[in-house]
């Protein structure tokens, strides 16, 4: 009985200690063969990892026991850890502790060379808690637990957000692949501040945080966001109607033939893409594990701009499996009227998208679907020039579902 006590009081301890002060991001191995300069003759028996960090005076525990020296190099310190190292413990006299996992099932290998970045923070930044994972590991003489947790942070500026307006109508928007929640601010502001509306700007998983979050995540997981979105949008208003961006309209696009959606607006929804190697996208995945992303620019303020810089390839695969369905099937589903929005200017969806959209809505009357042709505007169509013709249209085409109502 004391020792359960004692595991309670450890534990009641242990999660009131506040956000920790450091992170590992960008994890990658690298590749052998003369055109990497990074790469350096690695252990047979140990793998090397190279943390990159402007501070000194670190501790590490693989696997949370077993103590590794660092060698110190300018912002460099390298690691050799014993083979299959699921997770490090790091100690720092100023930083506190925290503890990373390893990405992957089979964790840092042998005769295997990887680098990743070693973040520190101010005290005074402040963190949101998203992920928690725990082990536990008991002690038979004295039932020592040790809680071991990992936090994961939202950019500043990235994260949802909740405009409360009527009880009656509500909008949930979801944004584009790599792409966060500030990428439709404007247009949430412009239903709600002209329309009344209460509008729900979701994040999905894996967005507005690092691309090495986003690696992890599937379509599942944004499909169970829109859910849980949909939900908490429909337990304070009667009727809600859902807009999305490029990936967030294929994910509307489910939702309108899934829930009970009463209108839905899909803006810059890719069918066709220009990309020519989405075909190949399973393979490729494999074998590269980033894109840079080809920016449109955009007149905005940079507080709407949040996205990732970099396309990981590891969900496109998913991501186009998630087209398909769309054409297959969710197209097909639904009976509320919709709203198409694509620019002929952008160079990510081809503008027959949007017909080929407009031509599969079979059970949706012509006179409740309409496209609205855009002429220099970029893939993301609330930021680009052309934007308030977007607002304007949204908001009429949600107020004729208020006028029906009435």
């Amino acid at each position: 009985m004391k020792r359960w006590l004692s595991i309670v009081g450890l534990l009641g301890l242990a999660l009131t200690i506040s956000a920790q002060q450091m992170r590992v991001e960008r994890f990658a191995k690298q590749k052998k063969g003369p055109f990497n300069m990074k790469h350096v003759k690695t252990d047979k028996q140990l793998a090397t990892i190279d943390m990159m960090t402007g501070e000194k005076g670190f501790k590490f525990l693989a696997n949370g026991k077993t103590e590794v020296q660092a060698e110190e190099a300018d912002g460099v310190l390298t690691l050799k850890t014993p083979d299959k190292t699921s997770f490090l413990v790091i100690n720092h006299p100023d930083y506190g502790q925290c503890s990373w996992k390893v990405p992957g099932k089979k964790g840092l290998r042998k005769k295997q060379h990887y680098e990743a970045y070693l973040l520190t923070f101010s005290p005074t930044k402040s963190y949101k808690l998203q992920k928690q994972w725990v082990i536990f590991e008991i002690q038979p003489k004295d039932a020592i637990v040790t809680v071991d947790s990992m936090t994961t942070t939202v950019r500043p500026g990235a994260g949802a957000y909740w405009l409360p307006g009527s009880r009656e109508y509500g909008i949930l928007l979801i944004h584009g692949f790599t792409g966060a929640p500030p990428e439709l601010r404007m247009l949430a502001d412009y239903l709600h501040d002209r329309g009344g509306f209460t509008v729900s700007g979701i994040r999905l998983s894996g967005h507005g945080t690092t691309v090495e979050d986003l690696e992890q995540t599937t379509c599942a997981d944004w499909y169970a966001d829109v859910e849980k979105g949909f939900a908490e949008l429909q337990a304070s208003c009667r009727h809600v109607f859902v807009a999305g961006l490029s990936l967030g309209a294929l994910l509307a696009a489910k939702a309108a033939g899934e829930l009970p959606v009463e209108r839905v607006a899909l803006l810059s929804m890719p069918v066709y893409v220009y990309d020519k190697r989405s075909p190949f996208a399973g393979l490729l995945c494999h074998f590269i594990r980033r894109l840079r992303k080809r920016n449109w620019f955009y007149n905005v303020p940079d507080a709407y701009l949040k996205g990732y810089t970099e396309m990981p390839t590891r969900p496109i695969p998913g991501l186009l499996r998630l087209i398909r369905r769309c054409k297959r099937e969710y197209l097909g589903r639904i009976r509320v009227p919709v709203l198409i929005v694509q620019s002929r200017s952008e160079h990510t969806v081809k503008p027959k998208s949007a017909t080929y959209i407009y031509d599969h809505l079979v059970h949706v009357p012509a006179r409740e679907k309409e496209i609205l042709w855009l002429h220099q505007s970029g893939h993301i169509v609330t930021l680009g020039d052309e934007r308030e013709r977007v607002f304007a249209k949204c908001l009429e085409f949600f107020k004729k579902g208020m006028k029906t109502e009435s």
